[in-house]
């Protein structure tokens, strides 16, 4: 969520920067990000992050993605569809030290996802959809991502972004984070195989610029767990909350 509430600041930021003609733009900043953990005995999580961001006509890094530009496809005068390809890291998983429930499990381990982005932009809303496949091979699993949004400005400066978003998690993906193997099995944590899943999502982000140079992002969302999640004997929970609290200085 981070990376995407990061991401979605971009269009405010670039608008002002394109009108004084930069063809690369720099931002460097700091991010509290506040989420609900989903295994057993592992509470919340805060974490402090560092921002790191750099576009220009053919790359966008916004770490921890980098995305690759491809022709952008113009549907109309005012509608447009940008192509991408993309990597990004994503800390999923867990160690057995993260929680007495979890002791006797095996590590699951974190991932770099590949794959690629197209975005349907028109005056109305945005549509974007990701396809990824785990490149570290962890998994082996395949995520889909579809994600709505729409813009009101207030003023000049404060731009409100409601956004409604679904994931779409295969069975390698959820049997790898969420699955029990058998020799991991007690009586407390039977064997689990998981399913495909699909995880809803419903957030709003807000995003102020002060100045030309300085952004701040607030990003809350709820996300709810698909069945075959929360059916883990690892999960204990129905739903995931989080925030994120970002400074940005654009150079």
């Amino acid at each position: 969520m981070l990376c995407l509430a990061f991401a979605a600041s971009a269009s405010m930021a670039n608008a002002q920067e394109d009108a004084h003609g930069k063809t690369a733009q720099w931002a460097l900043g700091a991010a509290v990000r506040a989420e609900q953990e989903l295994y057993k005995g592992t509470g919340s999580e805060t974490d402090l992050v560092p921002l790191v961001r750099f576009e220009n006509r053919y790359v966008l890094v916004q770490l921890p993605a980098v995305e690759l530009k491809l022709p952008q496809v113009a549907l109309g005068r005012s509608s447009s569809l940008d192509l991408r390809l993309m990597a990004t890291y994503e800390g999923d998983g867990y160690k057995a030290s993260d929680s007495a429930f979890l002791a006797g499990m095996s590590e699951r381990k974190a991932s770099v996802w590949a794959g690629a982005k197209a975005t349907w932009e028109t005056p109305l809303a945005e549509l974007s959809a990701e396809l990824l496949r785990d490149a570290s091979g962890n998994s082996g699993g395949r995520v889909v991502n579809l994600e709505l949004e729409t813009e009101f400005d207030v003023g000049t400066s404060l731009e409100i972004t409601p956004y409604v978003g679904v994931s779409m998690l295969d069975q390698k993906y959820v049997n790898y984070y969420y699955g029990v193997r058998l020799g991991e099995a007690s009586l407390s944590r039977p064997a689990y195989t998981g399913r495909s899943a699909r995880n809803y999502e419903l957030g709003v982000r807000a995003t102020y610029a002060y100045g030309k140079q300085h952004l701040f992002i607030f990003d809350a969302s709820r996300t709810k767990l698909s069945q075959s999640i929360t059916d883990s004997p690892l999960v204990d929970r129905s739903s995931q909350t989080a925030f994120l609290l970002s400074y940005a200085y654009r150079f």
